[in-house]
């Protein structure tokens, strides 16, 4: 047991918090323990608490305990509001059930037998005695922060965060940025966006200048070189937040992380109508209407207007879904209109009743039956939706940004990330492959050539200061030299066709390596003559290109030793395993399954392949495990382990809540599936790496 520091500067013993030093076992077995609770802790532990639940967050409390805030300050009357924020010390060793029941029974007691109550209402203070004498709590005027949230009275402002940005600095502070290379320093950027500013994030609409604060911190220490305070970034801050298969490094922006933790809290007032914080909301604030139609309100707390300065951004990502149509037509929100009793002057007696798929008739609406008068908005916003009538599903709405039909921080700021480019070039997948970030600095143009500091006001002159040609390309005879040696064809020259593809060919050659380590130390020759005054013979550059490449070889061999090589192994006796795999044929949307049943043996128990002509790898991936339960349950096979290596398929079955499934795109397999894993059988579905599942892939192909 090890004791950790909760304040900067701590004097007691109260400002240390113990963590416990365990061995992985101890670490194991907890997670273990932790798993196969969590799915009954939703049932057997209050709505009230927030901590240790699936689903819950410190935002439950903290979103109550700011409109708590906005309440006391928003009242003007003259009884005054008293907050009182109480930690409860040691309390799961000092509060027990017996005492509870003691203190109770003890009150009762002396009720009863004294035939006397305490009269609350006559329990008042002086307004000479203080409030701390009669409370002995400390009193403060102004209480900063709630289980990590900023605490704003009234509309927030710069100083609420300045706590966020200067634990942003210190984190980045603490690495020297001369000691790290790229990649070291795109982790610790990606590190600290992604932990720091979450519970700021989360319920309240951070300030543009906030947000600017720290994506120039997260650039500066991207870029910069050493602790100066100058810096510049080569390559845009639009291309950089770009997703990696698009060209960019996959740095999230501060704004569309704040809108995508916020649009968590849109997603709970759609789906979560159970949640203390969202029912005092919508008390508050919708009485009746959709989140999807709130409008702004004066005098609303922080929290309500940081939802409506997010709302614009996700509206169009959540759409109504109705699977049956059973929804009340006047007393749900089934079309994310609000409520349409609220819409009318009144319903009639006899519509009271009616449903959303009473008024759906041969695949078109008709409300022509109803007896109460429709407004034409009403009627024109029903006209973009349809009923599927389909006994396996409810209605409900749907977050069209995944698949999975959930709203997901990482889903919703795919959903805001403006696309630069809807086309993915293979030379960005072959790239990250190679390892080699300088290659990514080339396809951008971003190496600082004289010609690149020209451009951006950085030198005076963009001339080659070893050719002095006026420009200084990679066309320079100095630079064509070493090239020509180290094996790149005269058709490749970049005079005769755009940088970037003459690099995308270089990348996809099969002497990627070779060739991206021939660029490499042209650029290092480049730099030696300029800083060094030193002017290396080819013979010497290619001498270096040689070692670096026998580097690069002893380092893959020594990589693939340190790899522990996979083998498929044959499960117990007297189990049995079941691999499966999909394939895609390239050119077309025809897709292939299959799947092999091996025993305890390794021998050949059965196996399927088959093809389908459309649908998404997930779906396909769905059907092959499906297809090989059921070859399974029909040789009678009662132990069966699954293996599969598309985690999202294995992830689904993993989970064992199913009060979303509905939500999936591919509910109807799903619901298949864990009805066959409910019968009298074993079935474990476990993830493997694709060079396992050799057999499987080799059928469905």
């Amino acid at each position: 047991m090890v004791l950790i520091s909760k304040v900067e500067h701590p004097v007691s013993l109260k400002e240390f918090r113990p963590i416990s030093l365990c061995n992985v076992a101890w670490k194991v077995i907890s997670k273990v323990i932790v798993a196969r609770l969590r799915p009954f802790l939703q049932d057997i532990i209050g709505p009230f608490q927030g901590s240790f639940i699936p689903g819950r967050g410190t935002h439950n409390h903290s979103i109550i305990a700011q409109e708590a805030f906005h309440f006391v300050r928003k009242e003007g009357s003259g009884v005054g509001s008293l907050t009182l924020k109480i930690d409860l010390e040691k309390a799961y060793d000092r509060v027990r059930r017996p005492i509870a029941r003691l203190v109770a029974s003890t009150l009762e007691e002396f009720s009863h037998s004294s035939g006397l109550r305490v009269n609350l209402t006559k329990f008042v203070s002086s307004r000479r005695v203080s409030q701390r004498r009669i409370l002995g709590i400390a009193h403060t005027a102004r209480i900063v922060n709630y289980l990590g949230v900023p605490m704003t009275h009234g509309q927030p402002r710069c100083a609420n965060f300045y706590d966020v940005i200067e634990k942003i600095h210190g984190r980045l502070a603490a690495w020297k940025p001369k000691l790290l290379n790229k990649a070291s320093k795109l982790c610790l950027v990606k590190s600290a966006i992604s932990s720091i500013p979450v519970y700021s994030m989360q319920s309240l609409w951070l300030l543009q200048a906030m947000c600017n604060r720290i994506n120039q911190a997260c650039r500066r220490m991207l870029w910069t070189k050493s602790d100066n305070t100058r810096f510049w970034s080569p390559v845009n801050w639009d291309v950089v937040t770009q997703p990696k298969e698009l060209g960019g490094l996959r740095v999230r922006e501060a704004r569309r992380v704040n809108v995508s933790l916020i649009g968590k809290l849109v997603w709970d007032l759609l789906s979560a109508p159970q949640k203390p914080w969202v029912q005092l909301l919508s008390s508050l604030y919708l009485r009746g209407d959709s989140i999807l139609c709130a409008q702004k309100r004066r005098g609303a707390s922080p929290t309500w207007s940081s939802i409506i300065k997010a709302l614009p951004s996700l509206r169009e990502g959540f759409k109504p879904q109705l699977d049956s149509g059973a929804s009340s037509l006047w007393y749900t929100d089934w079309s994310g209109t609000g409520l349409w009793c609220r819409k009318v002057p009144f319903v009639h007696i006899v519509d009271t009743n009616k449903t959303v798929a009473e008024c759906w008739v041969n695949g078109e609406w008709n409300f022509n039956a109803l007896y109460t008068a429709l407004p034409v908005e009403l009627v024109h916003s029903a006209q973009q939706l349809s009923v599927v009538t389909s006994s396996l599903g409810v209605d409900h709405f749907k977050w069209m940004g995944d698949i999975s039909g959930c709203y997901s921080v990482a889903s919703g700021y795919r959903f805001l990330l403006p696309i630069l480019s809807t086309e993915v070039d293979e030379v960005w997948k072959k790239l990250w492959k190679l390892m080699i970030p300088f290659l990514w600095q080339c396809l951008h143009s971003a190496l600082p050539t004289n010609q690149l500091r020209v451009e951006r006001r950085l030198a005076e002159s963009g001339g080659c200061s070893r050719c002095s040609c006026p420009q200084e390309t990679i066309d320079c005879p100095h630079s064509r030299e070493v090239l020509m040696s180290g094996g790149f064809s005269v058709g490749w020259s970049p005079s005769v066709m755009d940088c970037f593809q003459w690099l995308k060919g270089i990348i996809l050659n099969k002497d990627a390596i070779k060739l991206s380590i021939t660029l490499w130390w042209v650029w290092r020759f480049r730099n030696n003559i300029i800083f060094n005054n030193e002017r290396w013979m080819i013979s010497e550059v290619r001498r270096k290109v040689v070692l670096s490449m026998v580097e690069n070889s002893l380092y893959n061999v020594k990589r693939r030793l340190w790899v522990e090589q996979t083998l498929w192994r044959p499960p117990e006796h007297p189990w049995v395993k079941l691999n499966t795999n999909r394939s895609w044929l390239s050119g077309t949307s025809a897709m292939g399954m299959g799947g092999a049943i091996r025993d305890w043996t390794g021998m050949w128990r059965g196996g399927f392949l088959r093809g389908i002509l459309h649908g998404d790898a997930l779906r396909v991936e769905l059907l092959a495990l499906e297809g090989g339960l059921s070859l399974c349950w029909e040789g009678g096979f009662r132990k069966v382990s699954c293996e599969c290596d598309c985690l999202g398929v294995v992830k689904i079955f993993q989970n064992k809540l199913t009060d979303r499934d509905f939500l999936h795109k591919h509910y109807d397999i799903i619901r298949r599936i864990k009805r066959m894993l409910d019968w009298d059988w074993v079935v474990y579905v476990n993830h493997i790496p694709r060079e396992i599942n050799l057999v499987a892939h080799t059928l469905a192909n």
